[in-house]
């Protein structure tokens, strides 16, 4: 059970106070921050903590959930449901699985349409904004282009040729898909293959999050695969404290620290994961305006937004602009962006200053 990407995620562990629980890497998208709270040991059971706190882990999309919540009355029974939307997006949104609404959309020919869940109209509605707002790089329609430098499912082989890359390009003035109200959907071209999976797991997590908050549980944090979606306050008694690893410090230590309270986070970046092509290091992250793997410097981009969907989505696009023109449509949209530039062989990090208020830095 896996899903492609835009860019893939690899977890290696949990913090919690500082000790680092290692985890089997998983083949998602990259992620580049580390969580700070108290979480259950054993994968799949849940454990309460000294503040009324329950925590539960399990396995989703190919990789992890992480769900710690206060509740009013019955834990067990709202994290259930949670369990159950997250496990909801992935039977209807994976690319993996050929019988999902998404491959079936996929599969549709170009003069037809098909009705879509509810949940896949909104993915393809909030993909369409970002579309546009990252004036097209973020776009959902390149999963042939991942998939011709082998990033997607199937061997890796050669790279693809100049004639192939140029036919597979996404359009830059519309998308590779249609709405049609209240719930139809199709595509505009053949060889379109949606891919939603750099904004679906933050779309899950929302869901997740809605959930437990409207079962009684006002305090929560719901973690998949490293998009993170928070609702009142921590153990500690605050905001939610998520720490940020930098590529020097994968050993343990910590960039700084992020406290959120009802926002969402999300990191994307391309310095553990890439492909090695004729001696040539190959980013696993596609640039949709030009059908090529990113080039530029930007180790990996964090982004604090109101959602889990929208921060997923806007750290792709950021991440494929690069530290230049990222940061610059970062500022003209107010959004917290923490970025870690690769300079020789060292990093430095730079961030806007809506993403420094939220910052707790050593």
């Amino acid at each position: 059970m896996r899903w492609s990407a835009f860019v893939h995620r690899c977890f290696s562990g949990v913090m919690h106070d500082g000790i680092l629980a290692q985890v089997a890497p998983m083949t998602v998208r990259i992620w580049t921050f580390r969580v700070v709270l108290m979480v259950a040991a054993v994968t799949g059971c849940s454990q309460p903590s000294d503040q009324g706190y329950v925590s539960r882990q399990g396995n989703i999309m190919g990789s992890y959930y992480s769900i710690t919540a206060r509740c009013i009355d019955n834990p067990e029974a709202s994290i259930d449901m949670a369990v159950a939307a997250l496990e909801r997006v992935d039977r209807q949104m994976s690319s993996w699985k050929e019988d999902s609404n998404l491959m079936r959309l996929n599969q549709l020919p170009v003069n037809e349409t098909m009705a879509v869940p509810s949940e896949l109209w909104d993915i393809l509605t909030l993909s369409e904004e970002v579309r546009k707002a990252s004036h097209g790089a973020f776009d959902v329609s390149v999963g042939a282009l991942v998939k011709a430098w082998g990033f997607g499912s199937g061997t890796a082989g050669p790279a693809p040729t100049e004639q192939t890359i140029q036919a597979l390009l996404p359009s830059r003035e519309t998308a590779g898909y249609r709405l049609i109200a209240p719930d139809l959907a199709g595509r505009n071209r053949e060889d379109v293959f949606i891919d939603v999976s750099a904004i679906a797991p933050g779309y899950a997590v929302d869901l997740a999050a809605d959930v437990m908050n409207e079962t009684g549980c006002p305090d929560v944090m719901v973690d998949v695969s490293g998009e993170v979606r928070t609702r009142g306050k921590g153990p500690k008694g605050n905001g939610w404290r998520i720490g940020i690893e930098s590529p020097e410090l994968l050993h343990g230590g910590l960039e700084g620290v992020l406290v959120l309270k009802d926002r969402a986070v999300s990191t994307s970046g391309d310095y553990r994961n890439f492909r090695d092509l004729n001696g040539q290091r190959i980013s696993h992250s596609i640039d949709p305006r030009t059908g090529r793997p990113i080039m530029h410097g930007l180790a990996s981009v964090t982004v604090v937004h109101d959602t889990a969907a929208l921060a997923d989505a806007w750290s792709t696009a950021l991440n494929v602009l690069g530290p230049t023109e990222g940061m610059a449509l970062a500022k003209l949209n107010n959004l917290p962006v923490y970025m870690l530039v690769r300079d020789s062989d060292r990093f430095e990090a730079v961030y806007t200053d809506p993403m420094k208020t939220l910052m707790d830095l050593p």
